[in-house]
């Protein structure tokens, strides 16, 4: 991907559904998105399951908390190559 020029990630309108208002920039991550992977990736999908509401806090489903933590790693590593995040809606 040497010869990649731009990156556009294609988010959800969602993506900070908790907030009254969005405005177009990036959040700060609901958790540390390091510290969350170390923790989940030894468990079984059944014990993340388990606990999978704690996590999310006030996102409906991890769909949207995904997306949410997807728009901050690649933030974070924008400095690297120019990014567009897209934050579609249904309509």
């Amino acid at each position: 991907m040497r010869h990649l020029k731009a990156l556009v990630y294609v988010s959800t309108a969602y993506s900070q559904c908790p907030l009254q208002e969005i405005e177009e920039r990036v959040y700060p991550p609901a958790t540390d998105v390091e510290e969350l992977t170390q923790k989940l990736d030894p468990m079984s999908l059944e014990n993340v399951s388990k606990i999978e509401t704690t996590i999310i806090g006030k996102w409906p489903n991890t769909y949207t908390f995904t997306k949410a933590l997807a728009e901050h790693v690649i933030d974070r590593y924008s400095h690297e190559l120019p990014v567009a995040i897209f934050r579609p809606s249904m309509g």
